[in-house]
């Protein structure tokens, strides 16, 4: 199959964030998963995920069939606690050998720690949830999941993700032995990074450049597919065209991950995602929301562990995407506080001090003023 037979009209977007994104870290992630239809647009600092028509199904059958099956599902418990140990242990032998097989091992056990996230990364809708609440063959295990993937989430974030990860720093260590920037290792497919390793076989410095500028990586019908540079623009500026976006609405509308018994009448504190600079991000919320005198209603495009001390705060929560199984939802629930998750569009029409009703009776958020 061809680039000019891929569909892009299946996809939706799923989540939008910002941060420093590795070309190497998301070729990872879509050779783990080429078998469902996701795509990742990376312009500059902002990412742009997206969902094939048939992934959120997928991959909800697929925790069932985990959940349902008991010895699979022990195996799968086992292989994520000692992925989350290899991963510090291969980082500390990686910094003190520095050496190439070292860090060949090392990208292993990233892709297995990587490979136990994204079985477990998926979203439910609310009829989903009920149905599986109601089931008591697969409720004890799917429990268990929502906290095993919030563990996995801050070792991932640790490894991968957050400021200063293990990734990254890695890069750094094998940058000299290689004689390649880690700045352009970033922005290496991983059979060229091995190719580097194996072959000395350089990418040029001028395709490394329009990788930096822009990129597309995509799982289609079980093949990956890449745009860089030029190529990426153009094809980022047709997808983005097409994406349907309201904004004028007065009422938004999504599933309740966690229900009151009263509406929350709360000002607006828009929260949006950067993870490369998530703990300032954090304390200029907590800094902004303490001259508050109102109930605050955190909205954002998606949540992450790092923001904990966020919800301490709020009185409600509201998202753009996720479903009942995504962090906002979990943490909702734990901690009590109303939420609606999955409106699509609550950062595009929401302000910052938006007086606005959340009422979770109905899936409903109403603007009251702005």
């Amino acid at each position: 199959m061809t680039k000019k037979e891929i569909d892009f009209q299946i996809y939706t977007l799923n989540y939008r964030a910002s941060g420093d994104f590795s070309l190497l870290l998301l070729d990872i992630a879509r050779s783990l998963t080429k078998d469902l239809d996701l795509m990742s647009i990376v312009d500059g600092r902002k990412i742009d995920h997206y969902v094939g028509k048939d992934v959120l199904k997928k991959s909800f059958e697929r925790i069932i069939n985990l959940c349902l099956d008991n010895k699979k599902f022990a195996n799968f418990v086992e292989e994520s606690k000692v992925a989350e140990k290899e991963i510090d242990l291969s980082f500390s032998k990686l910094k003190k050998e520095k050496s190439l097989n070292v860090f060949k091992e090392f990208i292993i056990v990233l892709k297995k720690l990587f490979w136990c996230y994204v079985i477990i990364d998926f979203d439910a809708s609310s009829e989903n949830e009920k149905k599986v609440r109601e089931d008591r063959a697969v409720l004890k295990n799917y429990e268990r999941i929502e906290q095993i993937k919030n563990n996995l989430r801050e070792i991932v974030n640790k490894a991968a993700l957050s400021k200063n990860n293990y990734l990254w720093r890695a890069l750094k260590i094998i940058s000299d032995v290689l004689g390649v920037s880690a700045k352009e290792l970033f922005f290496y497919k991983e059979k060229e990074l091995v190719d580097l390793i194996d072959n000395s076989k350089v990418i040029p410095e001028k395709e490394i450049n329009e990788r930096k500028k822009a990129f597309i990586i995509l799982g289609y019908r079980g093949e990956v597919y890449y745009f860089f540079g030029k190529e990426a623009f153009k094809k980022i500026g047709e997808i983005r065209s097409s994406d349907k976006r309201q904004n004028n609405e007065k009422i938004l509308r999504g599933d309740v991950a966690y229900r009151s018994s009263e509406n929350v009448i709360g000002k607006v504190v828009i929260f949006r995602l950067d993870f490369g600079n998530l703990s300032s991000q954090v304390r200029d919320f907590l800094d902004k929301v303490n001259s508050y005198k109102e109930k605050i209603v955190l909205v954002a495009e998606v949540t992450t562990p790092e923001m904990t001390p966020v919800f301490k705060k709020v009185s409600a929560i509201v998202t753009d995407h996720g479903g009942m199984n995504t962090h906002a939802a979990i943490i909702s629930r734990e901690m009590k506080i109303p939420c609606i998750v999955g409106t699509k569009n609550a950062t595009k029409i929401l302000k910052d001090g938006d007086l606005i009703e959340v009422d979770t009776k109905n899936g409903e958020i109403k603007i009251i003023s702005s």
